[in-house]
């Protein structure tokens, strides 16, 4: 059990952030966060059961990004499994290993 007050990330050398610290010291490298839509609970969007993966190593976050409706994301759209993937939808690639 990790207790913590909400701080914020200091600017420059020195002390560190201690959500920063955490992550690194419980190697918590990724955060993992299910959105689901219920019925009977007021939501903007009904219909959603996703799974967020956020890289947390404080590393370079690199990877390749389409505009929606751009002739590249439409290519990605095509080759996934029909109707997986709304045809409005922007695209990020991330590179996990």
């Amino acid at each position: 059990v990790a207790l913590k007050g909400p701080i914020t990330t200091p600017i420059g050398t020195g002390f560190r952030s201690v959500n920063v610290a955490l992550r690194q010291s419980l190697d918590l490298y990724a955060c993992v966060r299910p959105c689901k839509s219920y019925p009977g609970v007021r939501s903007r969007y009904s219909d959603i059961d996703l799974v967020l993966v956020r890289e947390n190593t404080e590393d370079l976050y690199a990877g390749v990004e389409f505009d929606a409706e751009t002739p590249e994301a439409k290519r990605i759209i095509e080759m996934a499994p029909a109707g997986k993937i709304h045809p409005a939808s922007a695209i990020s690639i991330k590179p996990i290993s």
